[in-house]
């Protein structure tokens, strides 16, 4: 991962980089900001330019073999400590047993979420945490010599997670900080920190994505790799385990298109006892049809966000039926309400897939898009 491959966050970009080549980066720093940003991707980002052998002013190389070994997160001098689940009663766990799934996920989804993760390690409905076990491999992990660079890295993501023997642990590697061992904790949620870790560590705010970054970005067609890695390669999964499940792909997608539709004329017209109608009709399907037509919408918004940003070759086939044209669809997907609208899908995807009241779920998203499709430009 290099700092080239993240949208936006120039100013960060280039204290970190001051930091690196002045020699004064902090022992111990916490990375915050929201989700789907790529908090996780800036610190890889930072990792490897502190560790690439033929650094540049601006990036690391990108080919050398500390570079290609960060690159795929194999590095022997870099730690990571993430949330995981116990797969058998008792068992105790650490991160390195989902590693092969880590390094997918970082592959797959390098603006991924919590929830990303859950399910590319195969959660469940089990919620993940850094376990007191995790905390004795964080210790003995900081108390070895370096391998091949002149340093240790143990990143530690989603750190508010820690419980609190886990937490105590770490807190006495800060304390006491080897020679050439750098902490960087990434959390979203800081405040649920012990605050005796918070002191200890130098606070770098993430923003997300400026309008102008994105602007630029989809000019470059970054964009749509932006967006296709932070929401829409786990929507496409969802799309994929729901076509399977249920059989012919194109009478589902051509249903579930129709329903779209009229959903969002009844939306944009706040019919409200045709949406409860709806909720009611649809609230009796099944979960698996319920994730693939959330996931379906999902690519709909996509691709009218894309003709939105004038990249119209990013979409092959625009869906038009019914007297509904994306183009003008699109006129109301924009950066004041796409987020949101990402955001919406994610949850009721999250909800369903947690058994959660379908016919609720259904009337609580119609009432959020009944608002977000009106929703001015930032």
């Amino acid at each position: 991962m290099q700092f080239q491959d993240i949208p936006g966050q120039n100013e960060v970009k280039a204290r970190l980089i001051k930091n690196i080549n002045s020699g004064r980066i902090a022992h111990a720093q916490l990375f915050s900001g929201s989700e789907g940003i790529g908090v996780l991707s800036l610190v890889r980002a930072c990792i490897q330019y502190l560790m690439c052998q033929n650094r540049g002013e601006l990036d690391s190389c990108g080919t050398c073999p500390a570079c290609n070994k960060n690159s795929k997160a194999i590095h022997p001098d870099v730690h990571f400590s993430y949330p995981v689940v116990t797969k058998e009663s008792g068992k105790k766990v650490v991160s390195s047993d989902f590693a092969d799934a880590w390094r997918g996920f970082l592959k797959e989804y390098p603006f991924g979420d919590l929830r990303t993760w859950h399910t590319c390690m195969n959660a469940e409905k089990k919620t993940g945490a850094i376990h007191v076990s995790e905390g004795a491999a964080m210790q003995k992990f900081i108390s070895l010599k370096p391998f091949e660079s002149k340093y240790r890295v143990l990143v530690v993501w989603q750190a508010d997670k820690m419980n609190a023997d886990a937490a105590n642990k770490l807190l006495k590697s800060l304390e006491e900080p080897p020679e050439k061992t750098f902490f960087f904790l990434i959390s979203h949620a800081p405040e649920s920190l012990l605050d005796t870790i918070f002191s200890r560590t130098q606070e770098v705010r993430i923003k997300p994505p400026s309008v102008e970054d994105l602007g630029s970005l989809a000019a470059s067609m970054n964009l749509d790799d932006y967006l296709l890695k932070q929401v829409f390669l786990e929507r496409d999964r969802n799309l994929g385990q729901a076509l399977s499940a249920l059989g012919s792909g194109e009478m589902l997608t051509d249903e579930w298109e129709a329903v779209f539709i009229q959903w969002m004329r009844n939306c944009y017209t706040v019919k409200v006892p045709d949406l409860v109608d709806w909720s009611e009709k649809y609230g009796g399907q099944s979960r698996d049809w319920l994730k693939g037509f959330f996931a379906h919408c999902s690519k709909i918004v996509r691709d009218a966000l894309m003709l939105q940003y004038q990249a119209a070759s990013a979409v092959p086939l625009p869906l038009k039926r019914d007297g509904f044209t994306l183009d003008k669809f699109a006129q109301f997907i924009h950066e004041g309400n796409a987020r949101e609208i990402y955001q919406v899908f994610e949850d009721a995807i999250f909800h369903i897939e947690r058994n959660g009241n379908a016919k609720i779920i259904l009337m609580d998203v119609s009432a959020k898009f009944t608002k977000l499709l009106k929703a001015k430009r930032a």
